[in-house]
């Protein structure tokens, strides 16, 4: 992408990138709706000043009839938020306003009222906007609904000055951690055997080596257009395979654990792509150690009671909710031929960990620089402790599986509950 003003096509989604976009504006909606239509706008209190005062206006003077509706409680999205939202019958399309979250929320709720989804990106967190899934909170914890991918997207950095004082390491972060993803998405091809495109994962890691490229340089204003860049050009790749499979690897289940974890404890946690890159090392580590030492001993296997209730105890879940989300024990030859594969491939396997772990180790140090006191506020942020139950836990959480899946399986994770 360049720096100006462009028009990108990608699989199913046309999307508008670069500065001037905004003066793009009528023609980005005529591209979606003739006016006189019906157009309904979503945004959170974060971004409802610009909204109201910049898109809701103008497209009222291009001669569309336009209806707004903010979302209070962005801090978490669910999908009980969508019972909420009224629009009028008429409606033809409900364009989403703001970050990642708010472009999840918005394709899940144009998706339950089969209306097409346009969005208008305030914030550079995009590595999920072209992704036709959607994550959000139902009933306590979060799930992936398939849902059609936005029809378009303007995205303009001039846009950016509202977003949050933290957008660009929480972009970077949320970013950079899907090494761990991508390594899962690797693993669950050797171990489990799931469909895989080598092409696709190459061009996932030089995505994120550009960025550990670009932004170890000195500060620059051009850095929140980058790394809005850099991460639309990986949300492509999540649309072409029609799946969220590089989106969630370990990483993204423990930072969902975390969560679960601060919110049922009234503790305030820091955004997602913050606790992503905070725990993306964490998990790269326990990957890249189990892969240096072969399993010589006897390990119980996963005591699965047990584990019902502590995520009861430490996320306030309900039995109900959670019993169909607990991975079922394997049996001993499902264990053995998981074992068998682990050593098969583990040559390969150490290797891609121990490069990610060095990605990391340097990502983690840019990320840090990003913020205005040097990632001084970052240091007593979370436990050892919160962390552990996370690490613990996190698998029976998502289905996705992940080497932290497989550990769980094996029995391997179980101390770190008592941790």
């Amino acid at each position: 992408m360049e720096s100006t003003a462009q028009q990108l096509h990608y699989q199913k989604t046309q999307v508008f990138f670069g500065t001037g976009e905004e003066k793009k504006l009528e023609q980005w909606i005529k591209t979606l709706v003739p006016p006189l239509s019906c157009i309904v706008l979503l945004s959170d209190t974060k971004t409802r000043d610009k909204t109201n005062r910049l898109f809701e206006k103008k497209l009222f003077r291009l001669g569309y009839r336009v209806f707004t509706h903010t979302v209070t409680n962005s801090s978490s999205f669910t999908t009980a938020i969508c019972n909420d939202i009224f629009i009028p019958e008429e409606t033809k399309v409900i364009v989403g306003c703001g970050d990642g979250g708010m472009a999840a929320l918005t394709k899940y709720f144009a998706e339950s009222r089969g209306l097409t989804a346009a969005f208008i990106a305030l914030d550079p967190t995009m590595l999920s906007a072209l992704t036709p899934s959607a994550v959000l909170l139902h009933n306590g914890v979060e799930e992936i609904f398939a849902v059609k991918p936005f029809r378009s997207i303007l995205c303009d950095p001039d846009f950016f000055t509202t977003a949050h004082k933290d957008a660009l390491p929480v972009a970077f972060g949320e970013l950079v951690s899907k090494c761990v993803a991508l390594f899962d998405y690797q693993f669950a091809h050797f171990l489990a055997k799931e469909p895989f495109d080598f092409e696709i994962m190459h061009k996932g890691y030089a995505i994120i080596d550009s960025a550990l490229e670009f932004f170890s340089a000195p500060f620059s204003p051009s850095f929140l257009e980058k790394i809005a860049e850099l991460s639309i050009k990986f949300s492509e790749l999540t649309q072409k395979m029609g799946n969220s499979r590089l989106l969630c690897g370990g990483e993204s289940q423990t930072a969902h654990a975390m969560n679960l974890l601060f919110l049922h404890e009234e503790r305030a946690l820091r955004l997602r792509g913050e606790v992503e890159m905070f725990v993306a090392p964490i998990v790269m580590n326990l990957y890249q150690s189990t892969l240096l030492q072969k399993r010589s001993f006897f390990v119980a296997p996963p005591d699965n009671n047990a584990r019902l209730h502590y995520l009861c105890e430490f996320f306030g879940l309900t039995q109900q909710r959670i019993m169909n989300k607990i991975r079922p024990i394997l049996s001993n030859s499902e264990v053995d031929l998981m074992t068998y594969r682990l050593d098969e491939y583990r040559e390969e396997l150490s290797e891609l960990a121990m490069k990610n772990s060095s990605r990391l180790q340097r990502g983690w140090k840019i990320f840090k620089r990003l913020y205005t006191d040097d990632g001084y506020a970052l240091r007593k942020e979370i436990d050892s402790s919160d962390v552990s139950i996370a690490l613990a836990l996190a698998p029976d959480l998502k289905n996705k599986f992940t080497f932290l899946t497989a550990l769980k399986c094996m029995g391997l994770l179980e101390s770190y509950i008592g941790e």
